[in-house]
Order: C-alpha cells, then sequence, then structure tokens
C-alpha cells in the first residue's frame, strides 16, 4: 500500500471530529504614547553608549529594545466560545471564563498590564480579578463580549455622570 494512500484513507480522530470551534483574536491597539517613551528612553540611553563607546551596554540597550518591541508584536486577546485569552509575549497568558466578567470600563491607569496604549479596558471579573487590556477594536471588542454574556455592565467614559453605564 502505497503511503499517500494511507493518509488519503485515514479516517479523522474523535479530536478531529468535533465541530470547529470560532476563536477571534483582538490584536492590541500600539499608542503612540508608549511607543514615544521607550523610543526616547531606551534611543537616548543608546545613544548615550555608543557616544561613550560602551559597546556592551549598548548590547544590553539592543536586547532590551527587541524585548520591548516582542511585547508590542505579541499581545493580543483571543475570545473563543466562553474563554478569553489574554496574550503578552511569553511573560504573560491568561484565561478568563467569559461567563465570569462583571464590567468593562474605559480606563487611562498607566499601570504595567498586558496593554500597548494608554486607551484601555479594565475587566472585572469575579471573583475579585481584573486585567487591564487595549483591544485596537475596542467596540467590536466589548460588543462580541456582550453577545457572550450580556449582563456585562459597561462603563465608557461619556460626557453624563461618571457613575452611570450604558451599553453599547
Amino acid at each position: 500500500m502505497h503511503l499517500a494512500s494511507v493518509f488519503l484513507t485515514h479516517s479523522p480522530t474523535p479530536a478531529q471530529n468535533k465541530k470547529s470551534h470560532t476563536l477571534t483574536t483582538y490584536p492590541s491597539k500600539i499608542g503612540s504614547g508608549l511607543v514615544a517613551i521607550f523610543v526616547v528612553i531606551l534611543g537616548g540611553i543608546a545613544l548615550l553608549m555608543a557616544f561613550e563607546a560602551a559597546w556592551a551596554g549598548l548590547g544590553i540597550i539592543a536586547l532590551v529594545s527587541a524585548f520591548v518591541i516582542h511585547l508590542f508584536r505579541t499581545t493580543y486577546y483571543q475570545i473563543e466560545e466562553k474563554t478569553l485569552r489574554v496574550r503578552c509575549g511569553f511573560l504573560y497568558d491568561q484565561r478568563i471564563d467569559i461567563i465570569q466578567i462583571t464590567t468593562l470600563s474605559e480606563t487611562n491607569n498607566p499601570i504595567s498590564s498586558p496593554a500597548t496604549s494608554l486607551d484601555r479596558l479594565e475587566i472585572r471579573y469575579k471573583p475579585h480579578g481584573s486585567v487591564i487590556i487595549s483591544p485596537k477594536d475596542k467596540k467590536g471588542f466589548i460588543q462580541h463580549l456582550l453577545t457572550l454574556q450580556p449582563n456585562i455592565e459597561v462603563r465608557l467614559k461619556t460626557s453624563a455622570p461618571p457613575h452611570r453605564s450604558r451599553k453599547i
């Protein structure tokens, strides 16, 4: 029997027979403010190191720069079935049960988080968790979550009093 015919007549495994799941990926918005901060700081230090001929220091700055670029390029948020995955490089990989999400609030909080922009959303979930993210398509991301969990309270920044909430 030909090897090709073995592959062609192979029946799928139970895992392959499962109904395919919809996976939607929302890349993180890359904020020009955060990029500018890193460029100014790392670029300034790199220029100083080059001027002083501190080649080892320049090498370290190059590695730090590569790491920051890696984080910016590999930060994303995925929704599959009832799970939200928050990923930031190889450092941060969290899965949140969408049913447990209670609140989505717009924020510009600069605290360290898996977000590459200051245009952010804080996600609060049961029992006492929260994460701050920055999806590029914020409106689409919120609407997607609301289709899966319509009881999420959405707090958007508007001219209305801050204690009022509205849904998209």
